[in-house]
């Protein structure tokens, strides 16, 4: 990825103080990193369907190796399927509540998902600290495993999240190194 810039910065630290110049990287920087957070989020949300909340729950802005350098570190388990807005599905041979199953709709695009078990051990919604969806491991009634997909982190690493991530960092960064040199260098008046 290569950042065309109308600033020479070298000539400008020469001409100017370097902390200026130094001030007005990690301004752009900042603001950049801002922008592209959002931007990820956004392609995140086109493709699966998961709140913002709990994908911004899962990044951090940290500062990199250098001047004006930023990195978003994205952490965290296996989604529940819980957050994928779950249904109870009544079986229509069976009107009784024992015949019931529960789908989910993890990506956008294409048909919620049944959750059907092996062997009759179907999925049910069970309220520990909020409804959560679990699956029994074995014909007792304990052991039971809570039920997750795929996690944030794997999400950001789909295609069109990187692409958006990186035309969104070419297209601000940019804009921003010029407006924060321009106003750290008095050209704003």
């Amino acid at each position: 990825m290569s950042i065309q810039l109308s600033h020479d910065l070298d000539k400008l630290s020469r001409i100017f103080s370097g902390e200026k110049i130094e001030k007005a990287r990690n301004i752009a920087a900042n603001k950049t990193a801002n922008k592209a957070r959002t931007a990820v989020s956004t392609a995140i949300r086109e493709q699966y369907s998961v709140l913002a909340r709990d994908v911004s729950k899962t990044v951090k802005l940290r500062k990199g190796d250098q001047i004006g350098e930023r990195v978003l570190l994205y952490t965290g388990a296996r989604i529940g399927l819980d957050k994928f807005s779950p249904k109870v599905v009544l079986n229509k041979a069976r009107s009784d509540r024992k015949a019931s199953s529960i789908s989910v709709k993890i990506k956008k695009k294409g048909p919620r998902k049944v959750l059907k078990g092996r062997r009759g051990f179907g999925a049910f919604m069970a309220d520990l600290n909020g409804e959560k969806i679990f699956m029994r491991k074995t014909r007792n009634r304990l052991p039971i495993r809570r039920l997750t997909t795929i996690s944030v982190p794997d999400m950001v690493l789909h295609n069109s999240v990187l692409t958006a991530f990186e035309k969104t960092v070419e297209k601000e960064y940019p804009i921003q190194i010029e407006r924060a040199l321009d106003y750290q260098l008095g050209f704003h008046r």
